[in-house]
């Protein structure tokens, strides 16, 4: 048979966000994980920029929280990502989501 019915199958997010420098995504990527976990403590990134998304810990004028923070260094190889996606800080959260943006990858657990 060519064609059956369609059905509503559950899904996984499949994201990526890009801009130029400035533009907001990494922000926009936590508030993105923030609204689907409704809690800062399961959000996890990996941030290749210097540090610079400590930047959003903590923000009462971005209403952000304390989310898990690693920062990576050179080479950013897949073996490296692996490497901090398997790491025992992360593996108190079965079911890992990830939202990737122009250098960093965010971790978050749904709810």
């Amino acid at each position: 048979m060519l064609f059956t019915k369609a059905t509503r199958e559950k899904a996984k997010l499949r994201m990526a966000l890009t801009g130029v420098s400035g533009a907001g995504k990494t922000l926009s990527a936590l508030y993105i994980a923030y609204g689907l976990t409704e809690d800062w403590s399961k959000i996890a990134l990996i941030d290749t920029e210097h540090s610079r998304a400590k930047f959003y810990a903590n923000r009462t004028d971005l209403h952000t929280g304390s989310f898990l923070h690693a920062a990576m260094q050179p080479p950013f190889t897949p073996d490296k990502y692996k490497q901090y996606m398997n790491t025992p800080h992360l593996q108190f959260v079965n079911g890992l989501n990830h939202i990737c943006c122009q250098n960093m990858i965010l971790t978050y657990k749904m709810l």
